[in-house]
C-alpha cells in the first residue's frame, strides 16, 4: 500500500512541475557526478505512455544513498550522452530502484520526438546504464 501511495505522489508531482530542464549548475552537477554502471532487470508497462523501468543496484553502494521518498537519481544510456533526472518510485532500502518512464514526449506538435526517455523505455533485460547516487532532500 505505501509502495503504491508512493508511487502515486512521484506521478503527481512530474505531472505538476514537469521534466525538469538543464541549468548551468545542473549541467556541472552532471560532470562531478559519481557515476555507475548498473544492469536493467525489466522494462515493463505501467500505463499509457508510462514505463516502469526497474534498476538492479548489486555490487554498488547506491542503495544507502537512498534515504528519503522523494530523491532522484541521474541516468544515461552512456558517458558520451546526456543525462535526464528521473524520481525514485521504489521505497528506501531496496536493493533495485524502480523509475516511471513518460514516453511518446510531443515537443509542440503531435509527433513524438524520441529521447532519453524512449531509449530507456525501449530498453531489455541486462542492458547496462549509468546511474548516479539518489540526490535530493525528498518531500
Amino acid at each position: 500500500m505505501a509502495a503504491r501511495l508512493h508511487i502515486v505522489l512521484v506521478l503527481a508531482l512530474v505531472a505538476l512541475f514537469g521534466a525538469p530542464r538543464l541549468s548551468l549548475a545542473q549541467h556541472a552537477t552532471q560532470l562531478q557526478a559519481k557515476w555507475h554502471r548498473v544492469k536493467v532487470a525489466r522494462v515493463a508497462p505501467a500505463a499509457e505512455e508510462l514505463v516502469r523501468l526497474t534498476i538492479d543496484l548489486a555490487g554498488t553502494e547506491l542503495a544507502e544513498s537512498y534515504e528519503t521518498p522523494g530523491q532522484y537519481i541521474q541516468i544515461r544510456t552512456s558517458a558520451t550522452e546526456k543525462a535526464g533526472f528521473f524520481a525514485i518510485a521504489s521505497a528506501p532500502g531496496e536493493t533495485r530502484w524502480e523509475l516511471l518512464i513518460k514516453t511518446g514526449t510531443r515537443h509542440g506538435g503531435d509527433t513524438p520526438l524520441p529521447g532519453l526517455s524512449d531509449q530507456l523505455a525501449a530498453m531489455a533485460a541486462g542492458a547496462e546504464v549509468e546511474v548516479t547516487p539518489a540526490q535530493g532532500s525528498g518531500f
